[in-house]
């Protein structure tokens, strides 16, 4: 009998392979960050984030952690903030993601 060795695949690949993830055009600086973070998570299996101000200006952090990451508070930050980071793990949102949605976020009308 031969063993049959099965590659492990990630959710993103996972739904890359069913044709049902293609990627968003969110702008040039958007879709660095979005790329820097895959890239950089898929090289040492660590979480990493840039945070996009509404200005343009960038800030990278993580890459500590292949499973949590900490998020500075950009208090000087004025408008909104992007943040784009990974789950070299392949999961979903985790608690502490909705939990810095739910607690973090302002929401205007």
């Amino acid at each position: 009998m031969r063993a049959v060795i099965v590659p492990i695949l990630h959710s993103e690949e996972l739904a890359l392979l069913a044709g049902d993830l293609t990627p968003v055009d969110l702008g040039a600086g958007h879709n660095e960050a979005r790329d820097l973070v895959v890239r950089k998570g898929k090289a040492d299996g660590r979480e990493h984030a840039v945070a996009v101000f509404m200005d343009g200006r960038s800030v990278e952090f993580g890459g500590s952690h292949s499973d949590r990451l900490k998020v500075p508070e950009f208090e000087n930050a004025s408008g909104m903030v992007v943040v784009h980071h990974n789950h070299p793990l392949g999961d979903s949102l985790s608690r502490q993601d909705l939990l810095l949605l739910l607690t973090r976020a302002t929401f205007r009308a």
